[in-house]
């Protein structure tokens, strides 16, 4: 009997999630906007319910698998890198990693130029009633409920739709009744709708190809005034092989969109100088062999270079005076200026030698090798010729190496203080105390310790009237995915108090309204990434959105809304205007419109059942737009990074579940145990219990949809996972023979030799009780390769050789130890890639060949295989 077949599936509810069709989108100017929800009091549930969830409106899914081995933005905690930019993870990002090698010298030059029940806190959706009206084709309404229920909370998905108006045209006149308008509105729109039934038959399904073509846009950055928005759309050339990124400026109340630059090289982080009269930014170009920063005149004119670092910028922040800018770079840290960095850096180019010396963990992170170089942060006085400043000179980096935000450097608004993140421990391979520093600019000041936690302090943000400085903080010392607390200083007293105490989700991004009375900040919550308010005066967190999953929050001037990047399920991420009190937002680049035009996006279900422990668990379900009437359909279930990711109401480049159905298969897509956005208790429970929960939540959600949605069919079930996910694949290899076959990336397999050639050992120590000599009775039992004696279903194998991650080994000992007992067994190797596959030809192959091996042994008719006899000892 296949495990878990004896679990009766829990009466879940489910419910439609589908955003309305393109053709639903309401335009303003070229705007988009979404529908204007109604007014919802706070939601909390009722005593004895299984938890109290956010209030949900009509929302779609998609993945957040940020990924790590077993571990975003993003991020996180996802312990992996999101990158929207591959076939990595999305980004959402989440966590800011500084992995690529930096170092510099340089000067402005303006001549050169959980037993774990999930949270039962309480959130509230604010609805307040809009003076906008309410399109009468929304895409989806931003109202939410609360309903009690032993299992979850009830979803709806209200689309409001106003009736055509009555019109009293008083004596003389012509009057209106309803009929009359009903009888001629049927008779104006049936032409409409049959002509919107053709192009709707003409649509088809997502391709790989169309995934690498749609513009992939971040970063967005208002003006001083409010005006304008600046952003970065990443375009891929498959031919080239490459992408690249250049800037797009577009009004901020909708309007035609202008491209900036055209550069063959990357154009990205952009920021607006204070009086609103050019754009600075990070570009390689001409005989640049680093990237600089670039000051680009909005009156007319080419680039100008600002600087000239040996390894280049990784990031600067512009002084509110404009005077100056703080910026980070790499250096050996024992030169005593950059002259000397530059000139190892041509000694070691020169030599010809590759060798890595290392006398300390780590000496490689994520993708890069680290040779000597660590990251500090510089002050860039205006005067030509005059020297840079090291802030932050010593061993340690500045940002942090891992575990840190894009917002981890702020000045203070009079400019005379700069807020950093570092982390000063000597051994930060298994450290996660990060700190937030203050240091005054004005020479002869004292550095000054703002966190005193033992947990990760991060993302430094002061308020508009310079009176609070906040920051997010962990308070567990050695757990990467702990709960961000919200701390909150009085400069002036020196007091510290936490804000939105009784919100349990984890805030990320932290941004001051203008008039410096409340924060806003997104969070990851019940599968989707939300925007949340919370007052400093009344301390009541409230989710501002309902739907879909935003970050890269920027607040305009009038504090009554926001620009930010916008994802869904259904939509790839935009740029859109966020309405700070409604909900509402509207779209402004428009970009990916004319390719999105032509592509069917399934809609999607969300549902819950009982899962480990008797905990709800949430997922979604994605069904193929076109399918054969009778016909039951193949089910392939994603499983998501992390453990502590989560699935969520975005658009996935690594593994897009629109894509994985349009082979005609139904998609799944499990939060299971660990999954982040559920309360910290169910993040929690995943530690120590790899292989526990999250493998029987899987397995009952197998039960629970097959007995829910009988159009599956439950004798062709794929499984597919990366990172944390692709151990999960690995576990189930041996322990179940359910599904026909099943597809790893990036998996983890031993976990001894793991901890041995990842790059982040406070990760693996935090989940398996410390180093695997103290306890291998955990590394052990949570090893897939322990039952490879029970492999038997046929297994495709992908992994890149530059994983520092996962190592790449991890992948071919599942291949070899398939291939020994002659299991069907495929193995995708990718030399030029890490844990993410990040060129497009490379992933136009990962998917062509997931593809195959799908059709293989999902669509009939079914190989006959029958496994071999056990091998001899």
């Amino acid at each position: 009997m296949p495990p878990c077949s004896h679990h009766r599936p829990a009466p879940g509810r489910v419910t439609s999630t589908a955003s309305a069709p393109a053709s639903a989108r309401q335009r303003s100017g070229r705007g988009t906007t979404s529908a204007v929800p109604t007014s919802s009091p706070p939601c909390t549930a009722p005593a004895g319910s299984p938890t109290s969830r956010a209030s949900t409106a009509s929302r779609s899914p998609s993945v957040n698998t940020s990924g790590r081995p077993g571990a975003r933005r993003r991020p996180p905690s996802s312990r992996f890198a999101p990158s929207t930019n591959s076939l990595g993870a999305p980004p959402s990002d989440r966590r800011h990693r500084n992995t690529a090698i930096r170092a510099s010298r340089g000067r402005i030059s303006p001549g050169r130029r959980g037993s774990s029940q999930p949270s039962r806190s309480t959130i509230s959706v604010s609805g307040r009633s809009s003076s906008h009206s309410a399109p009468t084709s929304p895409r989806a309404s931003n109202d939410a409920s609360c309903a009690p229920g032993p299992a979850a909370p009830r979803s709806t998905n209200r689309v409001v739709a106003h009736p055509p108006p009555v019109y009293d045209a008083g004596p003389g006149r012509c009057t209106m009744t309803p009929r009359t308008v009903a009888l001629l509105l049927a008779a104006v729109l049936a032409p409409l709708a049959a002509r919107g039934d053709e192009r709707s038959a003409e649509r088809r399904p997502l391709t790989a190809e169309d995934l690498w073509s749609l513009d992939r846009l971040s970063d967005p950055q208002p003006s001083p005034d409010g005006a304008r928005v600046v952003f970065v759309a990443t375009r891929y050339d498959i031919e080239k092989n490459r992408g690249n990124d250049d800037l797009y400026l577009v009004p901020a109340a909708g309007g035609d969109v202008r491209r900036l630059t055209t550069n063959d090289g990357p154009d990205r982080h952009p920021r607006w100088m204070p009086d609103g009269s050019a754009i600075l930014f990070l570009s390689s170009r001409g005989d640049d062999e680093a990237p600089q920063v670039y000051r680009l005149p909005l009156d007319g004119g080419d680039p100008q270079r600002l600087t000239d670092y040996p390894s280049g910028v990784s990031a600067f922040w512009i002084a509110p005076d404009g005077a100056s800018l703080a910026l980070t770079t790499d250096v050996y840290p024992d030169c005593e200026d950059l002259d000397c960095t530059a000139r190892r850096l041509r000694e070691r180019e020169q030599g010809g030698v590759e060798a890595v010396v290392a006398d300390a963990l780590p000496y490689r992170v994520w993708n890069a090798v680290r040779r000597g170089l660590v990251s500090h942060l510089f002050l860039q006085p205006p005067a030509e010729g005059a020297t840079p400043r090291d802030l932050t000179p010593g061993p340690h980096d500045c940002p942090p190496i891992d575990l840190g935000t894009s917002h981890d450097v702020a000045f203070s608004p009079d400019g005379a203080f700069l807020a950093y993140t570092l982390n000063a421990d000597p051994d930060v391979a298994w450290s996660t105390n990060n700190d937030v520093w203050e240091i005054p600019l004005a020479r002869g000041g004292a550095v000054r310790r703002v966190s005193a936690g033992p947990g990760n302090d991060a993302g430094p943000a002061y308020s508009p009237d310079g009176r609070w400085l906040a920051w997010l903080s962990m308070e567990r010392a050695g757990f990467e995915a702990d709960r961000r607390r919200i701390l909150l200083e009085d400069r002036g007293t020196g007091e510290v108090r936490e804000l939105a105490a009784a919100l349990d989700r984890s805030p990320e991004e932290l941004h001051w309204a203008p008039d410096a009375s409340a924060l806003f900040f997104v969070a990851q919550d019940t599968g989707r990434t939300r925007v949340f308010r919370v007052g400093v005066a009344d301390d009541d967190p409230r989710a501002v959105t309902a739907d879909g999953s935003y970050d890269s929050l920027a607040v305009l001037p009038g504090g009554d809304a926001a620009v930010a990047i916008r994802q869904s399920h259904a939509h790839p991420p935009e740029v859109v205007r966020l309405d700070l009190s409604s909900g509402v937002f509207i779209a402004l680049d428009h970009l990916n419109d004319d390719r999105l035009a032509v592509l069917q996006m399934p809609t999607a279900r969300e549902f819950w059942f009982d899962g480990a422990h008797g905990d709800p668990i949430h997922g979604y379900l994605l069904e193929p737009a076109a399918r054969r009437p009778g016909r039951k359909l193949p089910v392939v279930f994603v499983l998501h990074g992390g453990p502590q990711g989560s699935f969520e109401d975005g658009f996935h480049f690594r593994w897009n579940l629109q894509l994985l159905t349009a082979p005609g298969y139904a998609v799944v897509a499990i939060n299971f145990h660990g999954s982040v956005g559920f309360g910290q208790a169910f993040v929690d429970s995943v530690s120590g219990d790899w292989g526990g929960a999250p493998y029987e939540d899987v397995m009952r959600g197998v039960d629970h949809v097959l007995a829910t949605f009988p159009e599956l069919d439950g004798g062709r079930l794929a499984a597919v996972g990366a990172s944390y996910g692709g151990y999960l694949v690995n576990w189930i290899l041996g322990h179940t023979d359910r599904f026909r076959c099943l597809v790893t990336h990036a998996g983890v397999s031993e976990l001894w030799s793991k901890y041995g050639s990842t790059d982040e050992l406070w990760f693996p120590e935090w989940e398996f009780g410390g180093p695997p000599w103290r306890n291998p009775e955990s590394y052990d039992r949570w090893s897939p390769l322990r039952y490879a004696a029970s492999f038997r279903t046929p297994t495709l194998v992908t992994h890149g050789e530059g994983d520092f991650r996962v190592l790449y080994t991890q992948g071919t000992a599942i291949f070899a130890a398939l291939q020994r007992q002659g299991v069907p067994s495929r193995l995708l190797l990718f030399p030029d890639e890490d844990h993410f596959v990040r060129k497009p030809k490379n992933a136009l192959l990962f998917w062509r060949t997931l593809f195959d091996w799908l059709k293989t042994y999902l669509e009939p008719p079914r190989p006959v295989w029958t496994p071999p006899p056990p091998a001899a000892p």
